[in-house]
Order: C-alpha cells, then structure tokens, then sequence
C-alpha cells in the first residue's frame, strides 16, 4: 500500500486518525461520519451504528468545530470506524480525553481487536497503552528502545524513562539532550513485527494539537 493513494489505502480497509484534529467543523457531528459511511458505499444505518459504539449519539446534531478536543477526537474515531476498515491507525487518540474518557476509548479499543480488527496507535497515555495493548514499542527520535508485551516492556532495565521502566513512577527521568547517544543496549535496529490484533507506538515527546480542514 506504501505507493498507492490515499483513496486506494482507504478502499483496502485501512482507517485512520490523525495527530492534529481533521474534522469538518461546519458539519454536525451526524454529517462527518455520514459523509465516510457513504464514500464507502455504506447506509446511513452504519453512521448511526458507529455513533452509539463511541458514545455521540447525543451530539449526533452539534456542529463539529463546537466541540472539545476530546470530543472531537473521539468523532474522527467515529468516522474512520464508519468506513468498515481491517486496519485502525490511531495518532494519539488519547489526547484531550479526561480519565473516564480514557477508559472508555480503551475499552472500546479492545472489543474492535476483539471482533478482528487490527490497531495500531501512537500514544503517550501510558496507562492506556499499558492496558490494552498486546504488544508495544517504546521510540525515541526514530530509536527503538524496547519492545514486547506491556510486562515485558515494563521490566526492561534498560528504559531511560522511569514512567515506562520497572518502577512505572509517574515522573519522568531527566530528559535526554537531542542528538546525544543512547544506552547502548538502546541503539538497536527497527524489527518488525506483526501484531495479531492490537499494538502500539508509544514515544515520549511533546505534541500540539489543532484544528483544520482534511486535505
């Protein structure tokens, strides 16, 4: 898929969100996924049916730039999930959420792995990768650091960071200055690796977020 168009990934079963917001903001809520159900040749029933899985269907008639960034990520989930994809993409699908929105989305997250749908999502929220994940990489500048299961990411020694490593503490180590080596035991080449159901990116690293139009 590496060389086809977006519309020829899309058409093949892969869905994705995206880092920055991508929501039609003078559209309704209802109107955004309609609009992915239908240029996949799906019934309004499926926009409806997506709708209640995330939890929107009482904001089905709110206009889209209206909403709060957790809100409005959980409506980009909506419509990527209204093309009926085989492959989820998540770019930080956790950010903006608040705890309970959180724990929702995980839970959400493991029943569409559990139905066969494969996902792979890039996250900071610890604690949600941690929780539902199957098999995880941790990523420095493009370095792989660790992979595994969650426990076994979590007993790596050798994680500079200490909200990833054994302690799981909630502070972060002190950062590493950009363009200094690695541990050793960190500079190891990418691997890859094909997850039965659900996997993720987890990279520790600032991010913005804001809100345009899809291109």
């Amino acid at each position: 898929l590496t060389r086809k168009g977006i519309r020829a990934r899309s058409r093949a079963g892969l869905g994705r969100t995206f880092q920055r917001l991508e929501v039609f903001g003078s559209l309704t809520v209802r109107e955004n996924v309609l609009l992915a159900a239908e240029l996949h040749g799906h019934r309004s029933g499926v926009a409806d049916d997506v709708l209640g899985r995330v939890g929107l269907n009482a904001l089905a008639h709110q206009q889209a730039g209206s909403l709060p960034t957790g809100t409005a990520r959980l409506l980009e989930l909506a419509r990527a999930l209204a093309t009926r994809p085989s492959v989820l993409l998540l770019d930080e699908p956790g950010s903006g959420l608040d705890d309970g929105e959180s724990r929702n989305l995980g839970t959400l997250l493991v029943q569409l792995a559990a139905d066969g749908m494969a996902v792979l999502l890039v996250e900071h929220d610890v604690e949600l990768v941690m929780s539902v994940c199957d098999h995880v990489y941790v990523l420095d500048f493009g370095m792989l650091l660790a992979e595994g299961s969650p426990a076994q990411v979590q007993a790596d020694q050798q994680l500079p960071y200490a909200d990833l490593g054994p302690a799981r503490r909630l502070a972060r180590a002190p950062p590493r200055p950009p363009g200094s080596p690695l541990p050793a035991a960190a500079r190891r080449p990418f691997r890859p690796y094909r997850p039965p159901h659900l996997t993720t990116v987890t990279r520790p690293s600032s991010h913005h977020q804001r809100t345009r139009p899809p291109t």
